[in-house]
C-alpha cells in the first residue's frame, strides 16, 4: 500500500511539474554494451536499451527510467520513478535529497525504495542510499576530471559493504545531441562475476 501510494504521488508529480510554465524537461534514449549498475552488470554481459525522461522545476525534480535486463529469468526490463529537490546551499556547494522506485515487469522480484541524498562540492560528488525497507545502503564517491577537445572523464568508487566495492574509470563527449561514452572497470564488485571490463554507451538527448 505504502508502495503503490509513493508511486502515485511520483506520477503525479512529473505531470504537474510537466504543466508547469516554467518546468525544464529532458529526455534521452540510450544503448549500452552492458548495463552496468553499482559495479554490477544487469544484462547478463549483453546490450541493453534505455529511455529516460526528467522534469525539473525550481529546484524539484521527476523522473522516469527504463532499460532492458537480463538476470537468467523472466524479467527483461527495469522501470524506475524518482523524485527529489535540489539546494544550492552556497557557492559550489549543492545537496541533493530524492526517493527512488526499482521496479521489475516479470519475475519473482519486490520492489525496492531508496532513499538518496547526493553532495556536490566542485568536482567532487559524495552519494548515499539507504534502502527504505531492509536498511542495506549503498555508497558511491565520484570525482570529475576535464580533457581536452571537450572530453569530459571522473573515476568513481562504490561501496556496498565489506570485500563488495568497485572503482570506475568514466570518459564521455557530447557531439551535437549525442553523448559517447565508455566505463572501464578497475576493480569488480564481486568476484564471481564474469563481465566486460570496458562498457561503452551512445545516447540521444532530446
Amino acid at each position: 500500500m505504502v508502495r503503490r501510494y509513493i508511486m502515485k504521488n511520483i506520477l503525479l508529480g512529473l505531470f504537474v511539474l510537466s504543466t508547469s510554465a516554467f518546468a525544464d524537461i529532458n529526455g534521452s534514449i540510450g544503448y549500452s554494451s552492458d548495463y552496468m549498475w553499482r559495479g554490477v552488470s544487469q544484462s547478463a554481459g549483453a546490450s541493453s536499451f534505455n529511455a529516460g525522461i526528467e522534469v525539473d522545476s525550481n529546484g524539484f525534480f521527476v523522473g522516469a527510467w527504463v532499460g532492458e535486463v537480463d538476470f537468467g529469468d523472466e524479467a527483461t526490463q527495469e522501470r524506475d520513478l524518482y523524485l527529489g529537490y535540489n539546494l544550492d546551499v552556497m557557492d559550489n556547494l549543492d545537496v541533493q535529497l530524492g526517493l527512488i522506485q526499482y521496479r521489475y515487469d516479470k519475475g519473482d522480484y519486490d520492489t525496492v525504495e531508496e532513499g538518496f541524498v547526493k553532495v556536490g562540492y566542485n568536482s567532487l560528488t559524495l552519494s548515499y542510499f539507504l534502502d527504505t525497507d531492509t536498511e542495506n545502503d549503498y555508497a558511491h564517491i565520484s570525482y570529475d576530471l576535464w580533457f581536452v577537445n571537450g572530453v569530459d572523464a571522473s573515476i568513481g568508487y562504490g561501496y556496498h559493504g565489506e570485500d563488495d566495492d568497485f572503482s570506475t574509470l568514466t570518459i564521455s563527449k557530447d557531439i551535437n545531441n549525442f553523448t559517447l561514452s565508455a566505463m572501464v572497470m578497475l576493480d569488480e564488485a564481486f568476484e564471481n562475476q564474469t563481465t566486460d571490463s570496458v562498457s561503452f554507451g551512445l545516447s540521444y538527448n532530446l
